[in-house]
């Protein structure tokens, strides 16, 4: 190993002035039971969900085409966040990664996130609706305005036709 060298980040390459040592490292096969167990006890005694979050949405040109998308983050103190999913409105919960693309652009749904940590604990958080639909009796209404002035605008042109 002489010929190694280790070089600062100083912008200039400078090397580095090291003191090595040697070493005596026994490599065991197989996974000693010992850790195993205590990480298993650790799952056990953790019955504290993740820390408590918020959900942001936000949209932005330069990702995901402009489309809207949330971020979201917690930790957990006890034995750390395994993962994430995500539920809009009706459709089921999918696992999830920060910045999540939203499949339901209108913003009219309640959106859920719901970090669950290694022994199982979960907290979920949600957005309301950004938007909401339309009723549908303004709906209705819509159509119906939209059918008088289409049928006027035919009773004119007969009018019209009749007289010159």
């Amino acid at each position: 190993m002489d010929s190694s060298q280790v070089l600062l980040n100083d912008g200039f390459g400078t090397p580095a002035n090291l003191k090595t040592q040697t070493g005596v490292f026994n490599i065991l096969s197989g996974i000693p039971d010992i850790p195993k167990k205590e990480w298993e006890q650790e799952l056990k005694k953790d019955i504290t969900s993740p820390e408590q979050f918020e959900i942001e949405i936000s949209r932005d040109q330069t990702m995901f085409s402009g489309k809207y998308f949330i971020i979201f983050s917690t930790t957990d103190k006890e034995t750390g966040v395994d993962y994430y999913q995500v539920k809009e409105g009706k459709r089921g919960w999918k696992t999830a990664e920060s910045p999540y693309l939203l499949e339901e652009q209108g913003l009219t749904s309640i959106i859920k996130v719901k970090a669950v940590d290694k022994a199982g604990n979960e907290r979920i958080a949600e957005l309301p609706a950004q938007r909401q639909p339309l009723p549908w009796w303004i709906i209705v209404i819509i159509f119906i305005i939209a059918a008088l002035v289409i049928w006027k605008l035919k009773t004119q042109n007969k009018k019209s036709k009749i007289t010159s």
